[in-house]
This record gives structure tokens, C-alpha cells and sequence, in this order.
């Protein structure tokens, strides 16, 4: 099964949310309103959807590995509180393999220890 927000229709949804707030901010600034905007995905300000398609799948990625490190963790010390929906997804594995690869969890692990 192919990752949710890797699906064309469901990057598709989250492009066009993504895109729709900042028209409206695009918009208020147009208006006279004093507008900074910070955007994680980094699609602003140069408009470059290769870039925040790929921002969002590295924060997928970096939301598995740091849940997985989390989960490991409450397993070797018997616990069982970490509850997350990234648990759910489809290639969780994978992602939370993806992200440990690029060290996205590495300090967390580190914490945890």
C-alpha cells in the first residue's frame, strides 16, 4: 500500500489546503494587512511545490522515527503510554525506517536511554 500522503489525491488535498492559505494571506497582504509568513514546507516564498512535497514527506519520516524511538522506549521499560496515529499508517516501518536513516530520531534515542 502506497503512503497516504505520497497518494496522488491525498497530496493533492494537502497542496491545495496548503496553497489556499497562503492565496489568503497573499490576499491580506493585498488588503494593507501586515503579513509575515513562516512556512515549515518551505513552498514560500518562491512557490516550489518539488520542495514542499518533499518537506512533507521528510516530516512524515521525522513523525515515525521519533514515535518509534518513543515506542521502543516505553517497551524495553515495560511501559506502554506512547499512543500515536502514525502507528496506524500503512508503511509506519518504513517511514520510521526512512527517518531513523536520516537520524531525524537520533537525539531522541539518545534522550531516552
Amino acid at each position: 500500500m502506497q503512503d497516504p500522503i505520497r497518494q496522488p489525491a491525498r497530496l493533492e488535498h494537502f497542496r491545495r489546503c496548503h496553497l489556499a492559505v497562503l492565496d489568503l494571506l497573499d490576499e491580506a497582504r493585498r488588503l494593507g494587512c501586515r503579513v509575515t509568513i513562516t512556512d515549515e514546507g518551505e513552498y514560500w516564498p518562491r512557490r516550489n511545490e518539488a520542495k514542499l512535497r518533499r518537506n512533507v514527506e521528510q516530516m512524515n519520516c521525522a513523525i515515525a522515527a521519533a514515535a518509534g524511538a518513543m515506542k521502543d522506549h516505553d517497551k524495553a521499560t515495560g511501559s506502554e503510554g506512547v499512543q500515536s496515529p502514525i502507528f496506524a499508517h500503512p508503511q509506519f516501518e518504513h517511514l520510521e525506517a526512512e527517518g531513523a536513516a536520516r537520524e531525524h530520531a537520533a537525539a531522541l534515542r539518545k534522550a531516552l536511554s
